[in-house]
């Protein structure tokens, strides 16, 4: 239910940074990614298995920027609330979800201990589980989100008021 002054409303303010990021910085961020995968010390980490783990990483990488652009997309264009669902839901699987399938790969795929996955991917885990609450938070609380993306009635509510 959006709030009663309708001033903050539409893409703008930290959802305009929010989608900023999301068009530009992730996909910039996971190009740079593949990019340092694509050096010397990576062949002596991965030795053979080196062009696996970049096939794994790309596929990685097109997946989380498809998704980072259709979330969006959606922010854009459908103003709804089942939006604000899916963008919370999406940050969460890109983020989360993701970093815990490549570090999963990096230990079947790419021949890691699994000891120095855990230790070392500790940080690849929790940074997106951090982004991810505090925009959670963020548009969980933010009235510019209320306003931008009405809630649908719920038909009991309306029984209440009008029955």
């Amino acid at each position: 239910m959006g709030y009663g002054d309708r001033t903050l409303v539409g893409i703008g303010g930290w959802l305009a940074f929010f989608v900023i990021v999301l068009a530009v910085f992730t996909p910039l961020a996971t190009m740079m990614n593949i990019a340092q995968l694509s050096q010397a010390e990576s062949a002596a980490v991965f030795g053979d298995k080196l062009s696996s783990v970049m096939a794994f990483e790309i596929v990685l990488g097109l997946i989380n920027v498809l998704g980072a652009w259709f979330l969006v997309w959606r922010l854009v264009k459908v103003e709804s609330w089942q939006t604000v669902r899916i963008v919370i839901a999406g940050i969460w699987i890109l983020g989360v979800g993701l970093a815990l399938i490549e570090l999963l790969l990096l230990v079947l795929v790419g021949g890691i201990g699994a000891d120095i996955v855990v230790y070392g991917g500790a940080l690849a885990v929790i940074r997106p589980a951090i982004f991810a609450t505090i925009w959670t938070t963020y548009f969980l609380r933010s009235e510019r989100v209320a306003n931008t993306y009405l809630r649908d009635a719920d038909p009991e509510e309306l029984d209440q008021v009008f029955g």
